[in-house]
Parts: C-alpha cells; sequence; structure tokens
C-alpha cells in the first residue's frame, strides 16, 4: 500500500439554519447549489479533489491522487479565493477572516500549520490574517516536504542537505526581527553560553510558539549545567514540533550527564527515527548500545 500525506480542507456554511429558516426553499437551494459550485472550481483550481458533500459542508484533499510539494499552500489558496468567491450569494455573514479560515480546519501533520500561524501573528500588526494563514502554509508544506524526502532519501549528501533545509524553516519565525536576535543568541552562546541567555528569554517570551528559540534556550541552559531547566525547555520545544530530532538528542545527551543509560538511548533512537542521518548514529548510539547489550536497530 502506498502511503501519502494529505492536506484536507473542510468549507462549510456560517449559521445556515437561519438560512434555511428565514428563505424559500427554492432561494436557499439555488445558493447552496452556488454555494457547492464556486467551493468546488476553487478546490479544483488549486489542483484539489472534491471528497464529498454533506448537507451544507464540502470535503476536500490536496495531495490525492496526485501530489505537489505545496499541498498545504494551494489549500490555504483555495480557502481564501473561496472567501471572494461566495461573498455575493447573500449568505449569513461570516465571522472575521482568520476566524473563518479557522473554521474551515486546515489540518497538516502535527497540526505545524497550527502552531506556525502562532508564531507568525506575534509582533507583525500590519499582516493581514490571510497573510498569516498564507504564511503558515508555505510553512507547514515545506517542512512536510522536507520530512517526507528525509525518510526516503538513501544518500549521505542528500540526506545532510535536507536536514540543513529543516534547520533553516526551523529558524525563521516570521519576524526579522526575531530572527536576528535568534542569529546574535547563537553567536553569542558558543563562547559566552550565559551572555545569550537574556536574549533568548526575550526570545521566548514574545514568540511562545517558536519551538526554535525554546530548543536554543535548551542549548545553553545544558552548556551552563543547568539540566532540568534545559529539560523544561526541551518539552516545550517537542509539544511544538515533535519531530525535532535537534531537541531528542540533546534530551540523550543530558541523560548521559545523568548516568541514565537507558533513558539516553531511548532518546537517541527515537531522534534517528525522525532523522536517519542523525550524526550519533556512528558514535554515541552504537556505544549506548553496547553498554546496555543491546542490538542495533
Amino acid at each position: 500500500m502506498e502511503r501519502k500525506l494529505a492536506t484536507v480542507l473542510f468549507v462549510d456554511l456560517v449559521d445556515s439554519t437561519s438560512l434555511v429558516s428565514a428563505s424559500d426553499p427554492e432561494v436557499v437551494r439555488r445558493r447552496v447549489t452556488q454555494f457547492f459550485d464556486r467551493v468546488s472550481g476553487s478546490i479544483e483550481r488549486y489542483g484539489g479533489t472534491v471528497e464529498k458533500f454533506a448537507g451544507d459542508a464540502v470535503m476536500a484533499a490536496f495531495g490525492i491522487p496526485q501530489a505537489h510539494e505545496d499541498d498545504s499552500e494551494r489549500a490555504v489558496r483555495a480557502a481564501l479565493e473561496i472567501l471572494s468567491t461566495v461573498d455575493d450569494l447573500d449568505l449569513p455573514p461570516p465571522p472575521d477572516l482568520a476566524e473563518t479560515i479557522a473554521a474551515i480546519a486546515l489540518h497538516s501533520p502535527a497540526n505545524i500549520a497550527w502552531r506556525a500561524l502562532g508564531r507568525l501573528v506575534d509582533g507583525q500588526p500590519d499582516v493581514t490574517p490571510a497573510g498569516h494563514w498564507f504564511a503558515a502554509a508555505v510553512l507547514a508544506s515545506g517542512l512536510r516536504t522536507l520530512f517526507a524526502r528525509l525518510e526516503t532519501a538513501k544518500a549521505q549528501e542528500d540526506g545532510e542537505e535536507i536536514v540543513a533545509q529543516i534547520w533553516k524553516l526551523w529558524q525563521q519565525s516570521g519576524n526579522p526581527e526575531l530572527d536576528a536576535a535568534l542569529e546574535r543568541a547563537i553567536l553569542i552562546m558558543g563562547r559566552a553560553p550565559a551572555l545569550a541567555m537574556p536574549v533568548l528569554d526575550d526570545i521566548v517570551a514574545r514568540a511562545p510558539n517558536w519551538a526554535e528559540a525554546w530548543n536554543k534556550r535548551a542549548t545553553v541552559l545544558y552548556l551552563m549545567g543547568e539540566h532540568d531547566r534545559s529539560v523544561a525547555d526541551i518539552d516545550r520545544v517537542l509539544a511544538l514540533e515533535p519531530r525535532h530530532f535537534g531537541a531528542l538528542a540533546g534530551l540523550g545527551l543530558i541523560h548521559i550527564e545523568k548516568g541514565q543509560t537507558r533513558e539516553a538511548l531511548a532518546a537517541f533512537r527515537r531522534a534517528l527515527a525522525v532523522n536517519p542521518f542523525l550524526r550519533e548514529r556512528f558514535g554515541i548510539i552504537p556505544a549506548l548500545e553496547k553498554e546496555l547489550g543491546e542490538k542495533p536497530i
């Protein structure tokens, strides 16, 4: 059986009960038919497939049967077009744009798009809600594609290139000022970890949904020997981005420092399951397996 990544889009009429109760049945039928036609047109225009109509709702899939690298982006583009194309149908007024798109319920693996939106909104009042959702979809689509490629990559060189691209996306907050602050913190932490803490404290306070900010602070805390606080930050990272192989590897290092060999191996194996090109597979992981008398996986 072939596995495919897909983005599902649900489009539902807001407050359709009031439309039915306040209008002639023939008028309702005509408007709903027009609604379905326009929704279907927008979905198909962006390469999606209408899976079914259910009452006053439409369910569509992007990535099935034909997959694209930007299926999440296509879904959001279709959603935004739908909002504009049905504007003249005299339907019940929707809530604001962000709430309407939220009601459409875009689903990406591990809800990356939702978390991306949370951090992209921070500190950018000049960007519209539609812009935030579009940016979130771009990020979600990019990460999805990269992790799918990483899973199937064979050559070391290809794997390392994909991993570098994933790190690049993780280090993008959507806010240039915060991105620059993180770059400063990275430069500082290599020489004087403690001096990077105030910068990272400010970043996580301003962008609490940015996984990479917590990961960098966890790294600094590890370098400072504050292992318990580092683990707490790693927990935040993994809640936001469960695929963060860097945070998982960091957790493994902390377990080694604490003499928790079995827990260390478990953490590294979790990281390796996500990133088969993990550097620790050559040294640390075999050493832990030998110490515990376990066979390599």
